[in-house]
C-alpha cells in the first residue's frame, strides 16, 4: 500500500500553492472577466451551450475578426458559470487548480531531472515556482486562466512525454499528443510545446544525447501530425495561421521580441526590485553549485527566450501587470535548479528566495482583494443610481479606471457589464462614455469629444466618474451664468459649470475678420478659442465659438469651473456684448422614434432632420453602453450605418440585455463659417439583432 502512496516531496510545493491562492476563491470578477457574458443565453440567466461548442469551429467567444482559436476556454467558463449558476468562486477554484496541478508537475519533472537529489530538487524547484508573483495575475484573475490553463495543459504534457521516457510506452506517447493538442486549443502561445518538448529530452539525465539524436528527432518528427491538425482546425475556424496584429504598424516582431527580452526575463528572475540583492546572493550560490552541464544551462536559457516570443508585443510593468504571459517561463527557471549539486548553503539562500517571494505573492494576493472590494462598490453603487435612471433622462458613465494599482479593474468600454454580470437579476441600461477620455475600439470618431456629455446633459440626465470616494454625479445646473463684463476690459467674471455654457457669441461694432474667447479654469491656465469666422450683420459682426468639443473645457467642470472669459483680436472698445447660450440651436427631428424597436441592418430606419441652413453638415452621433459612433449623414434622408459600425453592435448585442441606444444630430457649420451650431434633442430606440 505504501509504495501507491504519492511521495512527500511532490505535495509539498502544491501545498504551499494552495495555501497561498485559498482566499482568492472568494474573489470577484475584473475587467476581461466579463467577456465571459458571450456564454450566456440572451437573457442572462443561462449558459448557451451551442455558443460554447460553436468556439470549436470559429474565432473564440465568436467575436468576428478576432484571430484566436481557444474552444476549451470556452468550455471550462461555460462548466464553470453552469456550476456556480453565475457566480465568481467556481471560476476562480479552477484557477486555483490550475496552479496546484502544475506546481505539482514542476516537482515531478526536477525530481526525474535531477535523480541524484530528486526530494529535495523536487521540494525547491516546485516552491519556486508556487511562490513565485508572476503567478499572481494568471490565478488571482479569472481571465488570467488563458496563461494558467495552457500552462497546466503544457506541464501535463511534459510530465507525459517525461513518462514516457522513463518506461517507453507508445499509449503515454499518444497521450502526450493529446495533451498538447488540449494545450494548444487553449492558447497560442502553447505553440512552443516542440521547443519543451525538446528540451525535456536533451536534459533528459543519464543519456548522451549525441548517441540518441536519431531517437531524440523520431519522437519530433512522431508529433508533426499534432501540429498540423492544429493549424488545419485554426485555418478552418480563423481563415488564418497569423497572430493577433501588432500594436504598434512601424515595429517588427523582430524589434519588439528583443526589445522587451530582457526586461521581462529579469521579471522573471527578479520580480521586485526588493529582492535583488537575494536574488544576486542567490544566483552566486547557484554558480559555487553548479554540476558543470553547460549544455542543460544553455537549454534552459533558450527555454526561457523561446517561451517568451508569443509574448513579444505584450508588455510586463514593474507593478507585474501584464505578468500573466510570464508564468509559463516560471517552469524553466524552477527547473534551472535541476542543475545544481545539493549543499545546505544552497538549501538557505534558496530558502529565504521563496520565503521572500512568498511574502511578495500574499501582498500582491490583498491587492486583488482590494480591488474586488472597490469593484464591488462601485456595482452597488452604479445599480442603485441605475434605479432612479430612466430612458429620456439616461445616465453616463464617464470613466472607471481601466487600472488600480496594477491590477485590471474595468475596461473603459465595458462599465456597463458590471450591472449586466452572469446571472444577473436587473438588466439596467447606461450609456458608457469611456471613449472621451480613452482610446476606446470602434469609437476613434469620438476620442477626446466631450459633446455626447454636453448631450446628456441637456436632456435631464446625470455624468458618473467613479473615484475614490464613490460616483462623482454631475448632473446640468439650472441657474444661468451671473456674467459681470469688468470695466473698460473685453472681460468677462463669473463662476459656471462649463455644461451650462454650449455656445460663446460675441457682438463687435463694425467689421472684424477674426475674434477668439479665452476661458479661465479656477484651477487651470487660460485657453483660447477661436471664434468661426465673423458675420457681418448691419453695423455689428458676430462671432461663435462652440465650446461642446473640448475635452479640456468640459475638464474644467472637475476642478470648480470656469470663472472668467477674455475676448482676444479684437480692441476692447469694440466688443459691445458676450452672450452665452446653454445649447447650439434646436434641431427637430422629423420623427422621434422615441423606445421604437428598430432592426439592425444598412438604413436602421432613422432621418435625419430637415437642413437648419445650407452651409451646415450633418452628423449622425449613435451612443451606446460601450462606445459612441459619429457617421456623417444626408440632411433629410435615412442614415446609413457602415459595416464596421454594424459589426461593432453584433458584438455587443451578445453580452448587452438591454438593448437599448440613444442618438442626437449635430448640424455644424461647413468651412468654420459664421452660423450658430445646431444639435437635436437626445432620443432613444431599442435596436436588434436578427440572424
Amino acid at each position: 500500500m505504501s509504495s501507491r502512496r504519492v511521495p512527500w516531496h511532490l505535495l509539498v510545493g502544491p501545498a504551499v500553492a494552495l495555501a497561498l491562492y485559498a482566499r482568492v476563491i472568494g474573489g470577484d470578477l475584473l475587467s476581461d472577466d466579463f467577456l465571459t457574458g458571450y456564454l450566456l443565453e440572451p437573457d442572462g440567466n443561462s449558459v448557451a451551450w451551442r455558443e460554447v461548442f460553436a468556439d470549436f469551429w470559429r474565432p473564440w467567444l465568436g467575436i468576428e475578426g478576432s484571430v484566436l482559436y481557444r474552444p476549451l476556454m470556452s468550455l471550462s467558463y461555460g462548466l464553470d458559470l453552469a456550476i456556480g449558476g453565475g457566480a465568481a468562486w467556481p471560476l476562480h477554484l479552477t484557477n486555483v487548480v490550475t496552479h496546484v496541478v502544475s506546481t505539482f508537475c514542476v516537482a515531478l519533472l526536477a525530481s526525474w531531472l535531477c535523480p541524484a537529489t530528486p526530494r529535495r530538487i523536487a521540494v525547491l524547484a516546485s516552491l519556486v515556482f508556487a511562490t513565485h508573483p508572476a503567478s499572481v495575475e494568471a490565478v488571482a484573475w479569472v481571465s488570467g486562466r488563458v496563461s494558467s490553463l495552457e500552462t497546466m495543459w503544457s506541464c501535463l504534457t511534459l510530465v507525459m512525454f517525461g513518462w514516457h521516457l522513463r518506461i517507453g510506452c507508445r499509449w503515454v506517447f499518444l497521450g502526450t499528443a493529446g495533451l498538447a493538442m488540449f494545450a494548444l486549443a487553449t492558447k497560442e502561445s502553447a505553440a512552443v510545446i516542440p521547443f519543451t518538448l525538446l528540451a525535456i529530452d536533451l536534459l533528459w539525465p543519464e543519456r548522451d544525447w549525441r548517441v540518441d539524436l536519431g531517437a531524440i528527432l523520431r519522437r519530433q518528427v512522431l508529433l508533426i501530425p499534432v501540429w498540423m491538425l492544429y493549424a488545419g482546425l485554426r485555418w478552418s475556424a480563423l481563415g488564418t495561421l497569423a497572430g493577433p496584429p501588432l500594436p504598434d504598424a512601424t515595429a517588427t516582431p523582430l524589434a519588439l521580441y528583443f526589445g522587451s527580452l530582457a526586461t521581462k526575463a529579469g521579471i522573471i528572475l527578479v520580480p521586485s526590485s526588493g529582492m535583488l540583492a537575494l536574488v544576486v546572493a542567490c544566483m552566486l550560490a547557484m554558480l559555487v553549485f553548479w554540476r558543470g552541464s553547460i549544455r542543460r544551462t544553455i537549454v534552459i536559457g533558450l527555454w526561457v527566450g523561446v517561451f517568451l516570443v508569443p509574448a513579444y508585443a505584450i508588455e510586463v510593468t514593474p507593478q507585474l501587470a501584464g505578468s500573466r504571459v510570464l508564468y509559463g517561463g516560471v517552469i524553466a527557471l524552477a527547473l534551472l535548479l535541476s542543475t545544481l549539486r545539493w549543499h545546505t548553503l544552497l538549501a538557505f539562500s534558496c530558502g529565504a528566495w521563496v520565503l521572500v517571494q512568498a511574502l511578495h505573492t500574499v501582498a500582491m494576493t490583498n491587492n486583488w482583494q482590494r480591488q474586488w472590494q472597490e469593484c464591488a462598490r462601485l456595482r452597488t453603487d452604479l445599480e442603485e443610481r441605475l434605479k432612479s435612471s430612466a430612458p429620456r433622462q439616461p445616465i453616463g458613465v464617464v470613466r472607471a479606471p481601466a487600472q488600480q494599482r496594477g491590477v485590471p479593474f474595468l475596461n473603459p468600454n465595458s462599465v456597463f457589464a458590471v450591472a449586466q454580470r452572469p446571472f444577473a437579476k436587473h438588466n439596467h441600461a447606461m450609456i458608457g462614455l469611456g471613449f472621451v477620455a480613452d482610446d476606446v475600439p470602434d469609437a476613434s470618431s469620438l476620442h477626446l469629444d466631450p459633446s455626447p456629455l454636453h448631450a446628456i446633459l441637456n436632456a435631464g440626465g446625470r455624468l458618473l466618474t467613479w473615484t475614490e470616494r464613490g460616483f462623482l454625479v454631475t448632473e446640468r445646473s439650472r441657474a444661468a451664468p451671473n456674467v459681470v463684463r469688468a470695466e473698460g476690459e473685453a472681460r468677462w467674471d463669473f463662476v459656471a459649470s462649463p455644461y451650462r455654457i454650449a455656445v460663446i457669441e460675441v457682438v463687435v461694432r463694425g467689421k472684424a475678420d477674426r475674434a477668439s474667447v479665452s476661458w479661465w479654469g479656477t484651477a487651470a491656465p487660460p485657453r483660447a478659442v477661436e471664434c468661426m469666422s465673423g458675420v457681418q450683420d448691419g453695423d455689428v459682426t458676430r462671432f461663435f465659438a462652440e465650446m461642446t468639443h473640448d475635452v479640456m473645457y468640459a475638464a474644467a467642470s472637475y476642478s470648480g469651473g470656469i470663472t472668467r472669459l477674455d475676448v482676444d483680436g479684437v480692441p476692447s472698445e469694440r466688443v459691445l456684448e458676450l452672450r452665452t447660450h446653454a445649447q447650439p440651436a434646436t434641431l427637430v427631428l422629423t420623427r422621434p422614434l422615441t423606445g421604437t424597436a428598430l432592426t439592425l441592418s444598412d438604413e436602421l430606419g432613422i432621418r435625419a432632420p430637415a437642413a437648419p441652413s445650407p452651409d451646415h453638415e450633418c452628423r449622425f452621433v449613435l451612443l451606446g453602453p460601450h462606445a459612441g459612433h459619429a457617421i456623417p449623414a444626408e440632411w433629410g434622408k435615412p442614415v446609413r450605418l457602415p459595416a464596421k459600425i454594424q459589426l461593432d453592435l453584433r458584438r455587443v448585442d451578445r453580452v448587452y440585455r438591454a438593448k437599448k441606444y440613444w442618438y442626437y444630430f449635430e448640424g455644424r457649420p461647413r468651412d468654420g463659417r459664421a452660423l450658430m451650431p445646431a444639435r437635436s434633442a437626445l432620443d432613444w430606440v431599442r435596436i436588434e439583432v436578427k440572424g
